[in-house]
């Protein structure tokens, strides 16, 4: 009983968890190399996450011309023996593209070394804060299986972020007064999937998309019906019953294209996605012992996983022929990140140290470019600003964030279909540095040495690889 009890109440006094990996770092290789600056452009696998709506559109694809020059493009590659004697025959490609390569898979890995420090030699929770994480991402084409009106394009799309020991989620029992960098480390360890669809509504210039993030949320119970209240081995009658159900955050969408605008061609875009939370509340708990016939009642709470509301608008420019490239892509975001809304749980809030963590709401800007030198490789680069969004900590809580500088590069490989190959996969690898401009708490109450001032900052070195085909 005793254990039983103990374990109740650690449950709820659950430290929140912050944002989450792709949050971190990026999603995928593509991304991380550009700043994650992809609202206005992406049109791939990514889509779920970047924005939703860059499923309706339809992915790159060069001329016939450059097809037949370039014998790793992935257009000509995936064709058929038959399209291709057509495509040969009579240089009609348009009506054959339209139903190729809308399809895509992709496998990726992710590993981060945060490299932080806390000048406090009590906060030993910065000791270990690498990670490791596989990602997976999957395009299906609705045209595969239904004829859509006007020639327009739909897929449907999902991409998860997974640990790489295969664990869904890791939660902690902190206090607030431990030192826990929240974009790092176990905060931000635990799966993620964003799934929805994509559609074009105006042929070749406007499309829209919704979708959702999964997660856990509502109610539980735990019930203890006739246990004994001794150390010894508990037998029947004893239950423990905990009911939750699976919780959805929305994702909502538009994208838009107007090529040859000026020499070049125009994207926008915007993404929304929700404030997610793992939200138990109450969590009722009933025990009834067996000594005295004793009824015992608490109601707890548990919050965890909270990600804050993101808004999200950018645009891009492709620019063609310019010097030695085929073109050269500048995307520029603007995100705003509404921290505001977050709160400790109501267990939290009624213990004597609590602190309003007054979080503050930021605007993080993104800069990402993208130059095609053949059409087997591409460059990319990206820059991004992330103010801190935890206010200075002079009181007993020490949540750690930083105002934060990440430079990206990157390279992009097509591999054509040779030897086992059916089709020709696209290679991406992406290294990422953030520089987190050094801080510091100075506390108020200077009597308590288990509170003293202390400063914290460092970097953070992550390396990403995707593999992907489009068939």
């Amino acid at each position: 009983m005793k254990k039983m009890l103990c374990i109740i109440i650690l449950l709820g006094i659950v430290q929140p968890s912050y944002a989450n990996i792709a949050d971190t770092y990026g999603l995928g290789a593509r991304g991380g190399a550009m700043g994650s600056a992809l609202t206005a452009i992406v049109d791939d696998w990514s889509s779920p996450y970047y924005n939703i709506a860059g499923l309706g559109r339809r992915p790159k694809i060069e001329t016939h011309d450059e097809v037949k020059a370039a014998t790793t493009q992935l257009l000509y590659k995936t064709l058929s023996k038959s399209q291709r004697k057509i495509l040969n025959e009579k240089g009609d490609e348009e009506e054959i593209i339209e139903k190729i390569n809308n399809n895509e898979l992709a496998l990726g890995y992710l590993y981060s070394i945060p490299l932080l420090d806390v000048s406090y030699v009590g906060a030993t929770e910065v000791d270990n804060l690498k990670t490791g994480a596989l990602i997976l991402g999957l395009v299906i084409d609705m045209e595969t299986f239904v004829r859509m009106p006007f020639g327009l394009n739909m897929r449907l799309g999902a991409c998860a972020v997974l640990e790489d020991d295969f664990g869904l989620g890791k939660v902690t029992d902190d206090d607030p007064r431990a030192h826990y960098f929240l974009r790092y480390g176990r905060k931000i360890q635990r799966f993620l999937l964003n799934m929805g669809v994509g559609v074009e509504v105006w042929k070749d210039h406007l499309y829209i998309g919704f979708g959702s993030t999964s997660g856990v949320a509502s109610e539980g119970a735990v019930m203890i019906e006739h246990v004994q209240m001794t150390e010894e081995t508990q037998s029947p009658p004893a239950r423990t019953k905990m009911n939750l159900r699976p919780g959805q955050a929305p994702l909502a969408g538009l994208s838009f294209k107007w090529e040859n605008l000026g020499v070049g061609t125009f994207h926008a875009g915007f993404m929304y996605r929700g404030q997610l939370v793992l939200l138990i509340d109450p969590f009722d708990t009933e025990a009834i012992t067996e000594l005295g016939n004793i009824d015992m009642k608490m109601s707890l709470a548990i919050q965890d996983y909270f990600t804050p509301n993101e808004y999200v608008v950018g645009c891009a420019y492709t620019y063609p022929n310019l010097w030695i490239f085929k073109s050269i892509t500048a995307c520029v975001d603007i995100e705003y990140q509404q921290w505001s809304k977050f709160d400790l749980s109501r267990t939290r809030k009624l213990q004597p140290n609590y602190e309003n963590p007054n979080f503050n709401d930021i605007i993080v800007y993104r800069i990402g470019f993208e130059e095609t030198i053949f059409p087997w490789l591409t460059v990319r680069e990206g820059y991004v600003y992330r103010p801190a969004f935890t206010p200075d900590q002079s009181g007993q809580s020490n949540f750690l964030d930083n105002p934060t500088h990440i430079i990206s590069l990157g390279l992009g490989f097509v591999i054509p279909d040779i030897i086992v190959l059916k089709v020709p996969v696209a290679i991406d690898i992406a290294y990422q540095f953030q520089y987190l401009t050094e801080r510091a708490s100075i506390k108020i109450d200077q009597t308590n040495p288990y509170n003293p001032n202390y400063t914290y900052g460092g970097q953070v070195h992550t390396i990403f690889f995707t593999i992907r085909w489009q068939y």
